[in-house]
């Protein structure tokens, strides 16, 4: 029933960032001075270059238990603002980390350290699920990272998620870093608009 659970918070999520986040051509390398950068080849076969990066909560279905952490690197420019405004973009694209600590039965604060992309549902652990998703004329793609990992070396539920990330979409890779702020979530039901 947990799989079950965090299966749908997972899709939401994706669902979430497929709407609201996106991303261009990427750098050929990592640059030092910047702090979201994305280095290598989507499943599309193109490169990302980041305009924003967010992170949010996604609640449990648990009373009492925090849920999973959702991370988006967009090429928009205000990611947050357009969360806010429940808009999505007609034109974008995203890589999306969904984080997961979970001790078998239930989820757990996020914590430092590596999430292993997969695994979900598995048992005890941290995992990851990763999608890279696009958006042409308001309607949405996105694929599942096939394996690698996402390593968090800061977390603050209200602050900054901080880190790093190496995986594989099939024969394709992309690797990279993040310093996401926190952006609260729209408390409404209606779908996004895309504009």
């Amino acid at each position: 029933m947990l799989a079950t659970h965090r299966f749908a918070r997972c899709a939401f999520a994706a669902l979430l960032a497929c709407c609201l986040w996106g991303c261009d051509s990427g750098p050929d390398e990592l640059e030092d001075d910047v702090p979201n950068v994305v280095n290598g080849t989507l499943s599309d076969g193109s490169g990302l270059t980041v305009g924003s990066a967010s992170h949010f909560l996604i609640e449990s279905d648990d009373p009492g238990y925090a849920g999973s952490v959702t991370m988006a690197l967009s090429d928009l420019a205000q990611l947050c603002d357009l969360i806010n405004a429940n808009t999505i973009s007609s034109e974008s694209r995203w890589l999306s980390l969904q984080l997961f600590n979970s001790d078998g039965t239930k989820n757990l604060a996020l914590v430092p350290g590596e999430y292993t992309v997969g695994g979900e549902g598995s048992g005890a652990g941290r995992f990851a699920n990763v999608s890279f998703g696009k958006r042409e004329a308001c309607d949405s793609v996105f694929d599942e990272a096939t394996g690698g990992t996402v390593t968090v070396t800061a977390w603050s539920a209200n602050g900054t998620l901080e880190g790093s990330f190496a995986v594989s979409f099939g024969e394709r890779s992309v690797s990279g870093r993040f310093l996401a702020d926190y952006c609260t979530l729209p408390e409404t039901e209606d779908p996004p608009v895309c504009k």
